[in-house]
């Protein structure tokens, strides 16, 4: 055996090798882990997206080998990869993946970004919007006007400090108006309508998945909120992004802010 058959046999073997950790098993693990992860409760960043380190590893191993049947195994590699992370996501969450003409890597780096690396920021994110589009619906529903009657001190103080006051005594109420909204009827259109993904973001993620039994919002975003580890942490996440949206009293806090400060001794 020449040195160059024993490079080519050592270059396949190593190949076949990096090949079969990229199997079905290895995916589904990795994708499970990454599912579970998202529901620690201290959980405020974005988990990173699997789908890129995956890519740049396929790009990575295409360069090293280099040949042209090297290109052509990865490239049939990489596309099922792909696919198998779009079902095995879609079939937890009970959707239906859209395979007809769609580009997988494009497919998967979507559906992980919004399913799995972003979704609390998304959940959270969606219930802020949605509580502020119906403040006045969800204000008149929970007789929330009867709190600020009743002096309740955290509402009070929040109808003063808000720009909406109906928006400050919501979200000084806001676990009483989550579990209100938890009787809502809300789809996946309306969720990914309108969580702050760009337009044109929405508009492909509902071209690739669909809610076939119409339950996610009660299987898993309701599932999520209503936990009681993660609970907490999400209503105050959905608490300042509303208040990040309504805006404060400048009116209010600028004299509140400078009174703040001719206490504090210059010393300090």
């Amino acid at each position: 055996m020449t040195n160059t058959e024993r490079f080519n046999v050592v270059s396949e073997n190593e190949l076949t090798e990096v090949i079969s950790h990229f199997n079905t098993e290895f995916i589904m693990s990795i994708i499970e882990q990454a599912i579970q992860n998202r529901f620690s409760p201290t959980a405020y960043m974005a988990n990173p997206n699997v789908v890129d380190a995956w890519d740049m590893n396929f790009k990575q191993i295409v360069d090293y080998y280099g040949s042209v049947d090297v290109q052509e195994r990865i490239a049939a590699l990489r596309l099922s990869t792909y696919e198998e992370i779009c079902k095995r996501i879609c079939d937890y969450h009970g959707l239906i993946f859209t395979v007809d003409d769609v580009d997988m890597y494009t497919a998967a780096h979507c559906i992980y970004h919004f399913f799995v690396s972003n979704y609390l920021q998304y959940l959270d994110q969606f219930f802020a919007n949605y509580i502020v589009q119906n403040a006045e619906t969800l204000y008149d529903a929970l007789g929330l006007a009867e709190s600020t009657r009743f002096r309740d001190a955290s509402s009070s103080y929040a109808r003063t400090v808000f720009k909406d006051p109906k928006l400050g005594v919501i979200s000084a109420n806001i676990d009483m108006v989550v579990n209100y909204i938890a009787g809502a009827d809300i789809h996946l259109e309306d969720i990914i309508q309108n969580c702050g993904l760009q337009p044109q973001e929405a508009q492909y993620l509902l071209s690739i998945v669909s809610d076939g039994n119409g339950t996610f919002y009660r299987d898993h975003y309701l599932a999520t909120i209503m936990n009681d580890y993660v609970k907490p942490i999400r209503l105050n996440s959905i608490r300042f992004i509303i208040r990040s949206i309504a805006g404060f009293n400048d009116e209010i806090l600028a004299p509140m802010m400078l009174q703040s400060t001719d206490v504090i001794d210059p010393q300090f």
